[in-house]
């Protein structure tokens, strides 16, 4: 098994928010965030929140995402676990209470206008160079 790649230096989230296509959603939570996002973990089943790493942006289905509880429980394992935030649609419609939560965790809470997969993979986790190096796409 080989280790880390000495060429990868995760964006923040702070800079997922601020110039990658995840600027236009509703984040709840504490937002000044340079927490770096080292994965993306996609959750369809409620068991996967034990498996998510910490740093890892957690990005909940639809059914995932069925009741206010279901994130609320998102929420407290994405604490526990230290992931960067939380991603969900906001088609779910969640009462305020979720947010609300959020910010008592000190969890960012990301909310995206459309199919949180469709945030997820527009914008992967993407290589950047180390610190004075080009980077060439």
């Amino acid at each position: 098994m080989s280790g880390p790649d000495p060429g990868f230096r995760p964006l923040t989230l702070t800079e997922l928010l601020q110039d990658g296509p995840l600027a236009d959603i509703e984040v709840h939570g504490p937002v000044g965030a340079a927490v770096p996002v080292t994965a993306v973990r996609i959750v369809d089943r409620l068991a996967a929140l034990d498996e998510v790493r910490p740093r890892s942006a957690v990005v909940l289905t639809a059914g995932a995402a069925a009741a206010a509880w279901t994130v609320e429980m998102a929420l407290r394992k994405a604490w526990e676990q230290a992931a960067a935030c939380v991603v969900v649609s906001r088609e779910a419609g969640l009462p305020g209470s979720v947010a609300e939560l959020a910010g008592r965790l000190g969890i960012p809470f990301l909310v995206v206008p459309g199919d949180p997969l469709d945030a997820a993979r527009a914008d992967r986790l993407r290589r950047r160079p180390p610190r004075g190096r080009a980077h060439r796409p």
